[in-house]
């Protein structure tokens, strides 16, 4: 059964057939869950505060309840059209000046009908209501300029972050005097003071580059902002090397460290005072927050690292002399630069967390494993085509983390959570590990077929490859994803077999066999080459015969297009009517505007990355037909990857990057235990993708 709050929809549809259809009140429902449960992220947690808080009132009539819960949805939307008109942010999703009239209107009336004029709690209303303003007026002084963002002290910032929890402490009042209850006030209100500092806290340290560009305070910025010598600046740095100083400073500076550490012991303080009055939910929630901040806090740096970090990225100096008349170089140029102002961050945006209820051990969960990999290979490209081996250092590093996130007790290696015991190891991560170890030099490659390795990292390696090309092989050439070995009884290995068929799902996803095959063809393509025959057979049979591969864990067919045209073109080079079925196919789904659509429908960069990698492998399998035979495809294909070299271009954001889109995708399909779909994406991927096309195509030119 649904819980209460969402009859808030029909009430509200109801206020909402008394005013023009141009007019919102709010969105027309509340987003629903699979199992009836509230949905406490984002701004859905505001129009469900009287649920949160009720339990703590026992005498509040229901239908007082259902009536505060309509007032403090409108509010809630009036509220954030305010602060979005403070932050300049005029979309269309922000709503118009009418819109925030009749919320107002008809959130006042809905107040009305509980509270008489003499109440005390409009004195309550009308107090919280000043705090905001009084907030939103100082806000203003710094946004203009008048006030240097670094002059925003602790104390300011807590503050601040309580007088913009008004709705939950009005809220809080509210249940108190409806039910005739005053006793729980005071700890609930503690609570939520305690919880929006914290909030606010995790919000600023994951925002602080966009805060920086509006200008607007917070108490991490301020504290970056000073370390990075501009303590008495009204404008904030201005040149992305400025701006890359004060994220230096943020993260190995130890400021975001220090704030994290204060936003948990505020979480702790809401848990505190909130624990014996009722309020599970709200108790549930704020949980959540605690493992957000936790996996926020673990992704930092620690003082080694931050330290060793910080040393190699002050003396990192990378000179590239982009010649701006190739076609892609210009391209590839940029978003390079962006990538390594993220290195020197430690990619903050590429760590996937994850929390699994339920679970021994729930987390939060972080996987960078993945990410980091695929980013740090194409590094390792740009440092082939563009870069003359300047970025040794970067990619040593990246060696470094990658090794120290395996799991040296499994055969399998490496997991994309590697502190979640549930999760096997897999192939798709041991080949975006097992290519840049091979690329940075720390295990040999081309060795000859019976040839062993004589350090205990190449047989570790050799190891994993054995498990996944032989042990976990099946009969029609491909390999299990999750690569538990067959025979292994172990307590970890039957709980990762009973996960897998739980909640992971089992069996060969195309194009993890794909990037596995590409990686063993640059390691020890001798030693393997049954297994690489067989593979290659495999996905042969696997093409679509519109002429695309799909994928189990991505977003979209672009990314298996290209992983498994990229693989039978190191293993069957002579495979040419698979490329042209291939190319035939995305060149007839390419947008107007140049792009491809990798999921969406819409277009976008990630997808346009995806299909030049691709087109970019139908290149490369054209050059060994005759020219004859070659001469019309690459007509087509030239005028194709040019149209979306302009789509790029004008997507990139003045730094360099692109915004993130879902990549990685983990469809419930899958599995039985699975309700609902786990996606990841972030910038540095994206900027990432577009990178390698761009370089894929520098090289073709």
């Amino acid at each position: 059964m649904d819980h209460p709050a969402f009859a808030t929809t029909d009430r509200v549809a109801e206020l909402q057939s008394g005013w023009p259809a141009f007019v919102r009140l709010t969105p027309t429902e509340f987003p629903q869950t699979s199992d009836g449960t509230l949905p406490l992220d984002g701004p859905n947690i505001y129009g469900f505060h009287p649920y949160l808080f009720a339990g703590a009132f026992s005498a509040v009539d229901p239908a007082h309840l259902a009536q505060l819960s309509v007032s403090a949805w409108l509010f809630a939307s009036a509220i954030f059209a305010v602060d979005h008109s403070l932050d300049d942010d005029q979309t269309e999703s922000t709503g118009s000046p009418l819109d925030l009239m009749a919320n107002q209107f008809e959130g006042y009336r809905s107040l009305a009908r509980l509270f008489p004029g003499y109440s005390p709690f409009w004195d309550v209303l009308q107090a919280r209501l000043a705090d905001y303003a009084e907030v939103a007026g100082e806000q203003h002084a710094y946004v203009t300029g008048r006030r240097p963002l670094a002059d925003f002290p602790y104390e300011k910032a807590e503050h601040w972050a309580t007088a913009k929890s008004a709705l939950a402490t009005v809220t809080v009042a509210a249940l108190g005097e409806l039910a005739a209850e005053p006793g729980p006030v005071a700890e609930l209100t503690r609570s939520v003071r305690a919880y929006s500092v914290a909030l606010q806290f995790l919000d600023d340290i994951r925002d602080w580059r966009q805060d920086l560009s509006g200008m607007r305070p917070s108490y991490p910025l301020a504290e970056a902002l000073s370390a990075a010598g501009f303590a008495t600046a009204r404008q904030g740095p201005g040149t992305p090397e400025e701006v890359e100083r004060v994220g230096r400073a943020l993260y190995f500076g130890g400021a975001a460290a220090r704030i994290m550490k204060l936003a948990g012991e505020q979480v702790a303080l809401a848990m505190e005072a909130a624990r014996g009055l009722g309020v599970d939910d709200w108790l549930h929630h704020l949980e959540q927050v605690a493992a957000a901040v936790r996996g926020m806090a673990a992704q930092l740096p620690d003082d080694a690292a931050a330290r060793k970090r910080g040393q190699a990225a002050s003396g990192l100096s990378v000179r590239m002399r982009v010649d701006r008349s190739r076609a892609w170089q210009p391209l590839a140029g940029l978003s390079l630069r962006w990538l390594l102002g993220q290195w020197r961050l430690g990619f903050p945006d590429a760590t996937h967390v994850m929390v699994f209820p339920g679970m021994a051990e729930p987390g939060p969960h972080l996987g960078d494993v993945f990410s980091r990999a695929v980013i740090a290979n194409v590094l390792a490209d740009a440092d082939r085509v563009l870069a003359g081996g300047q970025l040794a250092p970067v990619l040593a590093a990246e060696a470094d983390h990658l090794l120290s996130r395996r799991r040296a007790d499994e055969p399998g290696l490496w997991s994309y959570f590697p502190e979640l015991p549930d999760l096997a190891c897999d192939a798709d991560d041991l080949a975006e590990a097992l290519r840049l170890l091979v690329r940075v030099g720390r295990i040999g490659g081309q060795d000859g077929q019976d040839a062993q390795p004589a350090d205990r990292l190449g047989q570790a390696l050799e190891s994993a490859l054995d498990l996944a090309l032989v042990g976990c092989a099946r009969p029609d050439g491909s390999f299990d994803t999750w690569l538990i070995p067959p025979d292994e009884q172990a307590p970890w290995a039957q709980r990762q077999r009973a996960a897998a068929a739980q909640l992971w799902g089992e069996g060969a996803d195309a194009e993890v066999v794909a990037n596995l095959l590409d990686a063993v063809s640059d390691y020890r393509p001798e030693r393997y080459q049954d297994a690489l025959g067989r593979g290659a057979d495999y996905l042969l049979g696997l093409q679509d015969a519109e002429g695309w591969w799909s994928s189990g864990w991505y977003h979209g067919r672009l990314y298996g297009t290209y992983r498994c045209l990229r693989a039978i073109r190191r293993v069957r080079p002579d495979a040419t009517g698979v490329a042209r079925r291939a190319q035939d196919y995305l060149l007839a789904i390419q947008s107007a505007d140049g792009s491809w659509s990798n999921a969406s429908g819409e277009s976008d960069v990630l997808g346009t990355s995806l299909a030049l990698l691709a087109l970019a492998e139908a290149h490369r399998m054209d050059a060994g037909l005759a020219a004859a035979c070659a001469e019309a495809r690459t007509e087509a294909r030239t005028e194709a990857v040019l149209r979306a070299r302009d789509y790029l271009r004008d997507q990139a954001g003045p730094d360099g990057s692109y915004a993130s889109e879902p990549f990685i995708m983990m469809s419930p399909q899958r599995a039985p235990g699975m309700k609902q779909p786990l996606a990841f994406g972030g910038r540095s991927l994206t900027t990432a993708l577009v990178c390698q096309a761009a370089l894929a195509w520098e090289e073709l030119s």
